[in-house]
C-alpha cells in the first residue's frame, strides 16, 4: 500500500489534472487507511521485528515512542454499530483535539473502540484536559456515554498488542464491577485484572462451584435469595445489621436467612476462616462471571 500510493496519485494526476487540494485529500483518506492496517497487524501480532514496526510507523508519522494509548469505549448495547457508522467524523474529531494542543498523534477506530496514539512529554494537566474533551466529542458524535482508558507508556511498538487486550480488560472491569469512574489510568485497575486472570483458572471454578454450588440450587427450587444475602453479607465485611438495610430486610428475616444459608452450606457463618473462602468464592464468581 506505501509503494502503491504515491504511483496511484501520479496516475490520478496525469489523467485529470487535479488541484493540489484534492490530491492532499487523497493522501489523508489513504493514510487512514494505512493507520488502521498498521494498528491492527501490530495487535495481531503480524509484525514480529522491531524494524518493520519502526519503519512503517515513521513512514506514517506516528509519534516516536515512548508513546501512550488512550482508548474510548461506548457505553451501549450498540457499541460497534455507532462507531462504525461515524467512524471518520469520530477519528477525524479526536485527531483534531490533539493537533489543537500541537501532539502528533495517530487514531483509529475499531468497531468497538476509538485509540489515540501520542507521546508522554505531556503534563497531567494537560492529558487530564484532552481526555475529558475527547471523551465529550465522542458523546456528541455518537449521543450516547462514553468512557476511557489512559495507557501505561509504551517503550516499543511490539508492545502495543499487550496493551491493547489489558485496555480491553479494563473496559470488561468497568461492566462487571459496575464502576463509575468517566476515565481511569490503567495501572489503577491492576488489581482487578489480577483477579479477573485468577478467575478463568479451571479449579478456581470448581472452588466456586463447591462453596456456591448448594446456594444455586436451593434459590432456584425454593425461589430464595439466599446467595444475594451471602453477598450482601461479605459487601457489609460481615456485619449482619447493615447487610439487612442494605437488602431492606427486618431482623429476623435476616437471622432466618443466615440461619438457612448455614444448614444449606452445613457451616457456621461465625468461622473467621469459612466467611474468607466464601468471601473468596463471592468475589471469583463476579470476575468470572
Amino acid at each position: 500500500m506505501e509503494l502503491v500510493f504515491p504511483v496511484m496519485t501520479a496516475i490520478v494526476e496525469s489523467r485529470s489534472s487535479i488541484e493540489l487540494d484534492t490530491r492532499y485529500q487523497i493522501g489523508k483518506e489513504n493514510k487512514s487507511e494505512l493507520d488502521n492496517r498498521l494498528f491492527f497487524d501490530l495487535i495481531n501480532r503480524k509484525i514480529t521485528q522491531p524494524e518493520e514496526a519502526e519503519y512503517r510507523t515513521a513512514s506514517l508519522q506516528w509519534p516516536s515512542e515512548p508513546v501512550r494509548m488512550i482508548a474510548l469505549s461506548l457505553e451501549t448495547e450498540k457499541n460497534s454499530f455507532l462507531l462504525e457508522m461515524k467512524k471518520e467524523q469520530q477519528t477525524k474529531a479526536i485527531s483534531r483535539i490533539l493537533e489543537k494542543n500541537h501532539i502528533r498523534n495517530a487514531v483509529i477506530c475499531s468497531k468497538e473502540m476509538c485509540f489515540a496514539l501520542m507521546g508522554i512529554s505531556i503534563n497531567d494537566t494537560l492529558l487530564d484536559t484532552i481526555v475529558n474533551d475527547m471523551i465529550q466529542k465522542t458523546v456528541e458524535i455518537n449521543n450516547c456515554a462514553c468512557s476511557a482508558i489512559i495507557s501505561n507508556p509504551l517503550s516499543d511498538y511490539l508492545k502495543l498488542a499487550d496493551t491493547y487486550q489489558k485496555l480491553k480488560e479494563g473496559f470488561h472491569i468497568r461492566m462487571i464491577r459496575k464502576q463509575q469512574w468517566q476515565y481511569i489510568f490503567l495501572d489503577e485497575l491492576q488489581y482487578d485484572r489480577i483477579m479477573l486472570h485468577i478467575s478463568k483458572d479451571t479449579e478456581v471454578h470448581q472452588f466456586i462451584r463447591c462453596k456456591l454450588g448448594p446456594l444455586v440450587e436451593y434459590d432456584r427450587a425454593h425461589d430464595t435469595q439466599l446467595l444475594e444475602t451471602l453477598e450482601a453479607l461479605i459487601q457489609n465485611h460481615n456485619s449482619r445489621k447493615l447487610a439487612a438495610e442494605s437488602l431492606f430486610l427486618h431482623r429476623n428475616t435476616m437471622v432466618h436467612r443466615i440461619n438457612k444459608i448455614e444448614e444449606v452450606l452445613h457451616c457456621s457463618l461465625d468461622d473467621t476462616e469459612i466467611m474468607e473462602q466464601l468471601e473468596f468464592a463471592i468475589k471469583m464468581k463476579m470476575y468470572a462471571h
